[in-house]
């Protein structure tokens, strides 16, 4: 809030991500060592960002990445004291790509990748379309 008006929002909801989509098979061994894990099936707990949304008048000042980084440190930080969880999850629109992508997340289907070599057409024909991406909350500091 900013003067009695909503500039930005954040929504968030409990999803799963499932071991085999992990794309770092180093990362897939250490959770399968510390799970006892063999099927590759199984279902992970994440957080979703279900929106994020900045006023278009306050956009490009930075004012996104406050907030995502805010969010991810607060979720980081229920995640290794309360409850857990590893990843944080998004299924963004081709225009906010890059966005996620500059703070670390990942491509989760591996046909994204390559969508996103041919990102400024999608964005062209469909701005709207979306990409599912994850982020390993161990990637912060």
């Amino acid at each position: 809030m900013c003067d009695d008006e909503v500039v930005a929002y954040v929504s968030l909801l409990t999803d799963t991500i499932l071991l085999k989509d992990i794309r770092d098979e180093d990362i897939k061994q250490d959770i399968k060592g510390q799970l006892y894990l063999s099927s590759k099936k199984r279902k992970l707990p994440a957080i979703k960002i279900g929106r994020l949304a900045v006023d278009e008048r306050y956009s490009g000042k930075g004012l996104g990445s406050e907030i995502l980084m805010s969010v991810l440190f607060n979720i980081k930080n229920i995640a290794e004291n309360s409850v857990g969880l590893r990843f944080v999850t998004v299924e963004g629109y081709a225009t906010a790509y890059n966005f996620y992508a500059n703070h670390n997340f990942i491509n989760l289907k591996k046909d994204d990748e390559k969508l996103k070599e041919k990102l400024d057409i999608i964005i062209e024909r469909n701005p709207e379309e979306t990409f599912y991406l994850y982020l390993d909350l161990r990637v912060l500091e």
